[in-house]
């Protein structure tokens, strides 16, 4: 296929996904978000956890959530998040800190006010709030997390560090028997 001829749809839209664990379970995704009216090109990747669905027509996002839902996956609600920022003068600065967080991949609002030196992200569970700094920060002003989403992030990383705690365990624990028994008949030359 020539490159220059190639032009992806008008329109696309980016869903987090949660459950996925297998190819097995990326294209069943796939395969329930091209069934979404007007859905051209669907593309899921298992590392990032992420959807992209193209169209030339406007996407649905509601359709999207419940296609993915249907085939058995979840797609996080939005997170709000809440920043820190440094550095603004005027109301030109509040708007140019909004476009610079309404650009970042995943969010869908942002609200900035001048006098407490807040803003207020709306953003999909896979946004991560470096990601808000950064785009901050490229565009001229200093912004740090408050501290209440640093607690969050930080809980929600534990927990998914439990939860991988507990599946080593078990894996372990059933692992251990047959590799004692395969392993272990080695030792008894009548067995080898």
């Amino acid at each position: 296929m020539d490159s220059k001829n190639t032009k992806l749809p008008a329109y696309s839209e980016t869903l987090p996904i949660e459950g996925m664990t297998c190819a097995s379970c990326v294209g069943r995704v796939e395969k329930a978000l091209k069934k979404v009216e007007n859905i051209e090109i669907a593309n899921v990747n298992l590392a990032t956890e992420k959807a992209v669905v193209y169209s030339n027509q406007p996407i649905q996002r509601e359709a999207l959530v419940k296609a993915v839902e249907r085939a058995g996956y979840d797609v996080p609600k939005a997170a709000p998040v809440e920043l820190s920022i440094e550095g603004m003068t005027c109301a030109s600065c509040v708007a140019r800190v909004e476009k610079a967080l309404k650009k970042v991949d995943g969010v869908q609002q942002a609200t900035v006010n001048l006098a407490t030196e807040q803003a207020w992200v709306q953003a999909d569970a896979s946004v991560n709030v470096e990601d808000l700094i950064r785009a901050v920060k490229k565009a001229g002003y200093d912004a740090k997390a408050s501290e209440k989403n640093q607690d969050e992030q930080l809980d929600k990383k534990a927990s998914e560090l439990d939860q991988l705690k507990k599946d080593l365990i078990i894996s372990i624990v059933l692992a251990l028997p047959v590799f004692i028994l395969e392993m272990g008949s080695h030792l008894i030359p009548a067995f080898h």
